[in-house]
């Protein structure tokens, strides 16, 4: 289900106490709209982009040709080519270029970064996101062979005049304008004008009256309506949301003071990484490397074996074997296992040999030092067995010893 927009109109200068708002129709969801505080605003606004309308007045709407296809030269070059046109310093101005180039050009708005602050402070203060903001004149309808006037109760009077012109005026100062935008060079061809008239009663100046009944003049009498009841263009205006006020750059202002936490928040974390990726590596060769002495021991203890898969499962299955062979819980076996168990559990042992005899099982060991052979020791003791280190001889860097394990005597 595509996400409805509400459209939010600022009308006047001052920061409005109410606002008239608009969600057009969609599938079977009927179009809504009300004037309302921001804050009454906000349950309107759940799931839904808020999209601000902005009075045409305050802007500049023009169009450039800049001999390059490169977007980022345009938008460099832009500021420059209109600097003639603009009473203020273009660092004072904040510009919009539309993406496509148009017969005549590129169409430009042009509006001042304090005016941009003005419309977005009260949304910011409310907790309202904007996802875009966008000019009342060129939202009005357009065609290329007549102009649109829009005739408000004591509002501005907006005049579109092309697909990037326009203009939002009190009405004495519109009036004079009116004259020069309904000829074209030749006064007995006037410009076709289409009027929107959304006030309570029409005007009874003469002007007016001489103006609505002009061959022309297309006029829809909507006394009593709101902007919203036009055939809005509602894709005719560009974001102003562009540049340093795009989400994205507005993002990385607000990151720009952490930037130095979070690089050394990274560097953390890869060395964190970096580290437990080398103790992995150091375990999984030590697990190798106990897997490979594990495997020796096994063929040591039982070399008639050719295949070793699981040493610790195949010695119990060997050591089951045998207990049944020997029928009780006297002799070799009850040696045998728990000698095998301690022997496995010390790194670095390799049994040179294994002999029973007269209730005495005797292990030969080679061993890395003789502390080796006391660790054996004390385990067959935990097992309740009775060890003794018959002999420990060094042999260059290693110990050669034998053990031997008998029952505990009652």
């Amino acid at each position: 289900m595509a996400i409805r927009t509400c459209y939010i109109r600022w009308k006047g200068r001052a920061t409005p106490e109410e606002f008239s708002w608009y969600i057009p129709a969609a599938g079977k969801e009927e179009a809504l709209e009300g004037e309302s505080t921001l804050e009454d605003l906000k349950p309107q606004l759940s799931g839904r982009r808020a999209v601000l309308v902005v009075p045409g007045r305050d802007l500049h709407l023009t169009t450039v040709t800049i001999p390059s296809r490169n977007r980022q030269k345009v938008m460099r070059a832009v500021p420059y080519a209109l600097e003639d046109q603009l009473a203020e310093d273009v660092d004072q101005l904040h510009f919009v270029v539309e993406q496509a180039r148009g017969e005549e050009g590129q169409g430009v708005a042009v509006v001042s970064h304090e005016r941009m602050a003005q419309w977005l402070a009260p949304f910011s203060d409310a907790g309202i996101r904007l996802e875009a903001m966008v000019v009342d004149t060129l939202l009005l309808p357009f065609s290329t062979d007549r102009s649109t006037l829009l005739l408000e109760e004591g509002e501005d009077l907006l005049l579109r005049s092309g697909r990037y012109h326009g203009f939002s005026l009190p009405a004495a100062a519109a009036l004079q304008l009116l004259e020069s935008e309904r000829a074209q060079g030749d006064s007995s061809q006037p410009t076709p004008l289409e009027i929107y008239d959304l006030r309570q009663r029409g005007g009874d100046d003469p002007f007016w009256r001489e103006l609505f009944t002009s061959e022309t003049v297309t006029l829809n009498e909507m006394h009593g309506q709101n902007l919203w009841q036009l055939p809005l263009q509602w894709q005719g205006s560009p974001n102003l949301l562009q540049g340093s006020y795009s989400r994205t750059e507005q993002l990385g202002k607000m990151l720009k003071p952490w930037r130095p936490v979070l690089l050394l928040a990274l560097l953390w974390i890869g060395l964190m990484i970096g580290s437990d990726w080398l103790n992995l590596q150091r375990l999984q060769q030590e697990v190798a490397q106990l897997q490979q002495e594990s495997r020796n021991l096994y063929l040591k203890a039982f070399p008639e074996s050719q295949r070793v898969i699981n040493p610790r499962a195949q010695m119990e299955q060997k050591l089951s074997k045998l207990r049944q062979q020997e029928g009780g819980a006297s002799g070799f076996i009850p040696l045998f296992a728990p000698a095998i168990t301690a022997v496995m559990a010390e790194p670095g042992v390799e049994v040179e040999g294994v002999r029973y005899r007269q209730q005495r099982l005797e292990l030969y060991l080679r061993l890395e030092a003789i502390a080796g052979l006391e660790r054996i020791q004390q385990r067959l003791e935990a097992e309740g067995k009775s060890a003794t280190i018959e002999s420990a001889t060094s042999r260059g860097s290693e110990v050669e010893g034998r053990i031997s394990v008998t029952e505990k005597q009652g």
